[in-house]
């Protein structure tokens, strides 16, 4: 009994000195002596921290200025006494409201991306040769034609739709020259066709006007032209036109690149000029080109005048009929345009008509000796005030001589019955 109490005496006496001396980590040295009933019970567990905060890299990764409390907070080592339980709620609590301010750097984050340009697609091989693949056969020429030049000098692609057009449009100056010379031998002609229908239209003999058709279709023969000349220019441009309109847009719609194919405003040639810049310019360069060309190798043609009237308002309507089109069409329509204008400005250089055996304008005929076309051959004389004296003198004459014919005939079927 004096043992065990000895024993218990000194067992108390060491657990209090234990305490005296080491009154925070008390409960962390091991009691081998301890009743079991004595022993605390275990720690609890502080709850988990939110997943946004259990790593503190990604609080750095965010840029978060975090108090220099809080951020080394989460590195620090906390206690598992009953005690430090409460202040760890307090700084989870804190740092939950710190994390919950995450929004706002992302909003900053997110406008600032948006911000960005969306990046453009970059040309890739064979992205034409798809594109092309179910076109009609010139448009899909004329659309390799364009991805040649585009791979050749590595121009961006309204560049290289210009230079395709100024290729093209050169490669029909041989055609446009030999109208304009079929053109000006028809304006010779004229005052050949102009009696020809003058004596058919006044008789009467069906075998006369079956015989003056004869001479007008032996005259353009021996002239090598045909009444519808004037229009060969109208049958170069038309099919050029249509199948530089087809190429382009099919490209627009299949080719991703056209998206950055351009400079300044017109950067995206996949929409609509906004600034109606370039479907003005197709308007202003258009007008001018009909003012200044539109006379070549047809001068003295009646017609002239109301074809250019049609052309001027097809000039006005150009503006509000294109407004919509994609921005990469205008490349060629502009560049189109203004080769037209050159061209008709070279040749109105005395020198150059006369090496291309062209007659001076001074000398072409006037519009008063030239009579109208229709589409078979027969013409219609619009005179002149100058020249309806000389008509008329004309005409007389022709009806006298046309009396005497019929005189005579009569007197002929008198005497056969006598």
């Amino acid at each position: 009994m004096a043992f065990s109490a000895r024993r218990s005496l000194a067992s108390g006496l060491s657990r209090h000195l234990s305490r005296r001396l080491h009154p925070s980590v008390s409960h962390l040295l091991p009691s081998h002596h301890d009743d079991p009933s004595e022993n605390p019970s275990p720690p609890t567990q502080p709850p988990p921290l939110p997943s946004a905060l259990r790593s503190p890299s990604r609080s750095q990764a965010l840029g978060l200025p975090l108090p220099f409390g809080l951020l080394h907070a989460s590195h620090r080592s906390f206690s598992t006494s009953p005690r430090s339980t409460d202040e760890l709620d307090v700084s989870a609590g804190v740092l939950s409201d710190a994390a919950s301010s995450v929004s706002v750097p992302a909003d900053v984050l997110a406008d600032a991306a948006a911000s960005v340009p969306v990046s453009v697609p970059a040309p890739f091989p064979g992205e034409v040769a798809a594109a092309a693949a179910d076109s009609f056969a010139p448009v899909a020429a004329l659309q390799h034609l364009i991805d040649g030049i585009h791979s050749l000098t590595g121009l961006n692609w309204w560049a290289c739709i210009a230079l395709t057009s100024l290729l093209i449009r050169t490669l029909t100056v041989p055609l446009l020259l030999n109208q304009m010379k079929a053109t000006v031998k028809l304006n010779a002609m004229r005052p050949e066709i102009e009696a020809i229908n003058l004596e058919m239209r006044t008789s009467t003999d069906p075998q006369s006007v079956l015989e003056g058709k004869r001479k007008l279709g032996e005259l353009f023969l021996r002239h090598g032209v045909t009444p519808l000349t004037p229009l060969k220019g109208l049958f170069i441009q038309a099919p050029i036109f249509m199948s530089f309109f087809f190429a382009i847009s099919n490209m627009v719609e299949k080719v991703p690149s056209f998206k950055g194919g351009g400079i300044y405003w017109f950067t995206d040639l996949t929409t609509p000029d906004e600034l109606l810049i370039l479907p003005v310019l197709t308007s202003l360069t258009f007008l001018v080109t009909i003012e200044l060309n539109m006379q070549d190798g047809m001068e003295g043609n009646p017609m002239l005048k109301t074809m250019k009237n049609f052309s001027r308002v097809m000039a006005a309507l150009t503006i509000p009929f294109t407004m919509s089109f994609p921005k990469a069409i205008f490349f060629y329509w502009v560049t189109s345009n203004l080769f037209s204008l050159g061209y008709g400005f070279v040749l109105r250089k005395p020198a150059v008509r006369s090496f291309l055996d062209l007659p001076p304008i001074e000398t072409q005929f006037a519009p008063a000796q030239q009579p109208t076309f229709n589409l078979f051959g027969a013409s219609k004389s619009i005179p002149a005030a100058g020249s309806s004296i000389a008509e008329s003198d004309r005409s007389s004459s022709v009806l006298s001589q046309r009396f005497s014919d019929l005189e005579n005939r009569a007197k002929s079927r008198r005497e056969s019955q006598d």
